[in-house]
């Protein structure tokens, strides 16, 4: 995770140096940073700001339409495991999902995710 707090502005690299950051950031999110220290005082600004970066830098490749779908649902799988409530997330993997022409997994996402809300928070999407 080092690797990716101190990475250098996006906008500021070409993009073949770009795309390879964002499919190292894609291949390292098993989930959320400081899952383990989750209820720790001392890991909620840390956790954040990490989680905000590496949201943005996956989130603005997975709805990037000029990248392939597979690319596209590699990284909408690593936002949806980086936070499993994270709606924005769950749209851009089920449009990567259905632009690979697996609809019905895209539905299934959606609905899945849901029926998760419902039972978490009482609340639709």
């Amino acid at each position: 995770m080092e690797a990716v707090r101190r990475a250098p502005s996006l906008g500021s690299l070409d993009a073949a140096v770009v795309e390879d950051y964002v499919q190292f950031v894609a291949r390292i999110i098993r989930g959320e940073f400081l899952a383990e220290a989750r209820y720790e005082d001392w890991s909620a600004g840390p956790r954040h700001r990490v989680h905000e970066q590496i949201r943005g830098i996956l989130l603005a490749g997975a709805e990037d339409l000029s990248r392939a779908a597979a690319t596209r649902t590699r990284l909408g799988e690593a936002l949806v495991a980086l936070d499993a409530f994270d709606e924005v997330a769950h749209i851009a993997l089920a449009r990567a999902l259905a632009d690979a022409g697996r609809r019905t997994t895209a539905v299934t996402l959606l609905n899945d995710f849901a029926g998760r809300l419902r039972a978490e928070f009482e609340e639709l999407p």
